[in-house]
């Protein structure tokens, strides 16, 4: 058994540990020998080690001092103050840190740049790596997910503080969009999807299908993996299959505009022309109502 398939039953009986979804996302990237895995987790090691001597040396900046006295306030848990020196120490190093690689691999490697100005990685690319360190550091996260952002949640006492890991006053930001709430070892579900959707760009429908199916299994919740799987379904002519898994994604996401432009070119297929139009309509104007 290859270690792309250990990890996915590993992950069906449910991933309890932050080494095994180091393990998972870098899997995922394509890494295929424990050497290459353990490669990256020392650089992992790095990140973490010098994250712990910006954190003991007392250095603080201005974004810090306000954020901790706006957010924060007379609050005495140390979760809350450890995460926002993780944020804090991200974007001190990269504070052009915003990009557009969510591969773990490419995230790492951009954050250990030389190049202070290097841009790291995007919302999920960003979110892993912050959920990866802060793990290790025994913060209790979580992700918040709607399908053009994803965030962390730090759940800390009888409190939550939400993070956007895309600006550098993201710590304590909430974002108006509509979002669910996920255990951070769904970032394995959004890895699958993720590599689906590069499979789906390069032409590579059944295997972004594939990856899609796996996405579904680990979080049924997941509705961009539905959207994933009826493009690339209706890119191969399946176009009952498509309509059923945008429906379903639909259902999980309604806000999105983007599944109803989808299922507007799925119903012209099956010559359903008047719910392609107001599929055509949803997506311009998705909170509109039809009797």
């Amino acid at each position: 058994m290859n270690l792309e398939s250990e990890l996915f039953d590993e992950a069906k009986k449910g991933i309890v540990s932050p080494e095994q979804l180091e393990r998972a996302l870098l899997i995922i990237c394509g890494l295929k020998t424990e050497d290459d895995i353990g490669s990256y987790q020392q650089k992992l090691d790095k990140i973490q080690q010098e994250f712990n001597e910006f954190k003991y040396s007392g250095e603080r900046d201005d974004l810090y001092n306000a954020m901790q006295d706006s957010i924060l306030g007379d609050s005495v848990e140390p979760g809350a103050y450890n995460a926002l020196l993780l944020f804090s120490y991200l974007w001190n190093t990269k504070p052009c840190r915003f990009g557009s690689n969510n591969k773990l691999t490419d995230v790492i490697d951009g954050q250990l740049s030389d190049n202070k100005n290097e841009k790291v990685g995007d919302c999920s690319g960003l979110t892993k790596l912050y959920s990866l360190l802060g793990l290790r550091e025994g913060l209790d996260l979580s992700i918040l997910y709607c399908p053009s952002q994803l965030m962390s949640r730090l759940n800390c006492g009888n409190r939550t503080i939400d993070i956007q890991n895309t600006v550098c006053g993201g710590f304590g930001q909430t974002d108006e969009r509509r979002q669910l709430e996920f255990p951070v070892y769904s970032l394995v579900s959004i890895g699958y999807a993720e590599r689906g959707t590069e499979k789906y760009n390069a032409g590579d429908f059944s295997g972004a299908i594939e990856d899609s199916d796996k996405a579904i299994e680990l979080n049924p919740s997941l509705s961009y993996a539905y959207y994933l799987r009826a493009v690339s379904n209706y890119s191969l002519n399946n176009y009952e299959m498509a309509l059923n898994d945008i429906d379903r994604a639909i259902n999980i996401s309604p806000e999105y505009p983007e599944f109803y432009e989808g299922r507007s070119h799925i119903n012209y297929a099956l010559g359903r022309f008047e719910d392609a139009g107001r599929d055509h309509d949803l997506a311009i104007h998705p909170f509109r109502t039809y009797a």
